[in-house]
C-alpha cells in the first residue's frame, strides 16, 4: 500500500490491522507533488519490489535516499531529540 498518512502510526488499531493482514506500507511526504511522488517511486522501486517480496509486512518511508523503515527512522527520531 502506498499511502500519506502519517498518523496511521498514532493509530495502534488500524496499524495493528494492516501489519497482521501481512500489508506492506509504503509512506509518502504528505506535501508532495506529482512530479516528487513519481520520482521517489522510480529511485525506490527495486527496494520496494525486494521488501514486498520478502513477505515481511512493515512500514516504509520513501526518501530520495533510499527506503527507511519504521525502527530506523523511530532511532533517528529519538537521537535528534537527545541532542544537546
Amino acid at each position: 500500500m502506498f499511502g500519506r498518512d502519517r498518523h496511521i502510526l498514532s493509530r495502534e488499531l488500524e496499524l495493528r490491522a494492516y501489519l497482521d493482514a501481512r500489508i506492506h506500507m509504503f509512506l509518502l511526504p504528505g506535501t508532495a507533488t506529482r512530479d516528487t511522488i513519481l520520482a521517489l517511486v522510480a529511485a525506490n522501486l527495486a527496494d520496494v519490489c525486494a521488501v514486498a517480496s520478502a513477505r515481511q509486512p512493515g512500514v516504509y518511508w520513501l526518501t530520495p535516499a533510499g527506503l527507511v523503515n519504521l525502527p530506523k527512522r523511530q532511532a533517528r527520531r529519538k537521537a535528534v531529540r537527545q541532542r544537546p
